[in-house]
């Protein structure tokens, strides 16, 4: 029996479908953001940490939106392989030998939703821009001058 749950709820407002990520925890809802926001690719609508819901447009593209119990979640299917696999994170997972089709996993064994965004968290934070020092910093501080051959100013 699964011991996490995400509730997922897939609605269309305004002929724009969206997909609400509800997380048991706001520590998971902050690691899922960090995630998706070192992504760039989805589009965060709205982030609620009281009700601990992030929500998330899905893009026009995506044909079909179907459950499957077997699967553990929803289904996306996409007209074109790299809008699904832009879709692809620690939760919404590709299916093997289907590149247009994502599946939002929903129900997680005990302790492996932590694990999983815990895991991503730490790989994208080392991914992230160097940020470049301000620039009254960089003016104080002249750079070490390299002299080619060992020769130095004269």
């Amino acid at each position: 029996m699964p011991g996490n749950r995400i509730r997922v709820y897939v609605r269309f407002k305004d002929l724009k479908p969206v997909v609400d990520f509800v997380f048991e925890t706001e520590g998971q809802l902050q690691q899922y953001q960090r995630v998706t926001t070192a992504l760039g690719v989805k589009r965060i609508v709205s982030v609620d940490p009281r009700s601990r819901s992030i929500r998330v447009e899905v893009p026009p593209r995506a044909r079909e939106v179907e459950s499957s119990r077997s699967l553990n979640g929803f289904i996306l299917h996409f007209e074109r392989e790299s809008e699904a696999s832009a879709w692809i994170d620690p939760i919404c997972r590709p299916v093997p030998n289907c590149p247009k089709v994502v599946v939002i996993q929903q129900y997680w064994d005990q302790g492996d939703l932590g694990e999983v965004l815990r895991a991503a968290d730490e790989k994208y934070a080392r991914r992230a821009p160097n940020l470049v020092a301000d620039r009254r910093q960089r003016a104080l501080t002249p750079p070490k001058k390299w002299f080619p051959y060992g020769r130095g100013p004269e």
